[in-house]
């Protein structure tokens, strides 16, 4: 993934061999509050010479589980894919309270989306539980709190954001602006189906 990304503009990529191996605790590397201290850090020393954008892929709550230990958290749930959402919320709620005290917070947009839902069991040929995703926006001096259920795709996150960062903005992709549009229907495909 790396490759990739620097090969499409990134600046730097932080992965797992940035980190002590005795941070790593399992295939998927870090645990989220791990990677989300990192990010502070270096979002401090970024925020320092330019506006910058960062993006951070959190796995915790992917099989196979590794529960990190010390956290304090008190779980609400025995079942296990559960404590990891539980952990990775948590997760969340850390990062952001540790971010709202920086210098940058004010002025950045925060934006969390999934790359899937839970494959539950479905009449269809595909579920249609793993392809509903949560998809939040926090820019509180720009945009209002609140809640909208309408129906969106991954590709309407770009011109949304840039809509919302460079109001000039000309949208020449084939996503929508989602606080201006609305989609009749949502569209996907996986694999053959």
């Amino acid at each position: 993934m790396g490759g990739f990304l620097k090969g499409n503009g990134f600046e730097s990529v932080v992965s797992q061999k940035d980190y002590p191996s005795k941070e790593i605790l399992g295939t998927w590397g870090v645990p989220d509050h791990v990677l989300f201290d990192r990010a502070i850090e270096d979002l401090n020393k970024a925020s320092k010479s330019k506006p910058f954008f960062a993006t951070m892929l959190t796995c915790s709550d992917h099989a196979p589980y590794v529960m990190p230990d010390n956290t304090g958290i008190q779980f609400h749930s025995e079942d296990m894919s559960r404590r990891m959402v539980e952990y990775a919320d948590w997760a969340i709620a850390r990062f952001m309270q540790k971010a709202s005290q920086t210098d940058w917070f004010r002025n950045t947009l925060f934006v969390f989306v999934a790359d899937h839902g839970a494959g539950f069991s479905s009449p269809y040929d595909m579920t249609l539980a793993y392809h509903h995703i949560p998809m939040f926006f926090y820019y509180p001096n720009i945009i209002e709190s609140g809640q909208n259920n309408q129906l969106a795709l991954q590709i309407d996150l770009a011109p949304t954001i840039l809509s919302l960062l460079t109001p000039q903005w000309s949208n020449n992709t084939l996503g929508i602006n989602l606080f201006r549009q609305q989609r009749p229907y949502a569209f996907f495909s996986a694999d053959d189906r």
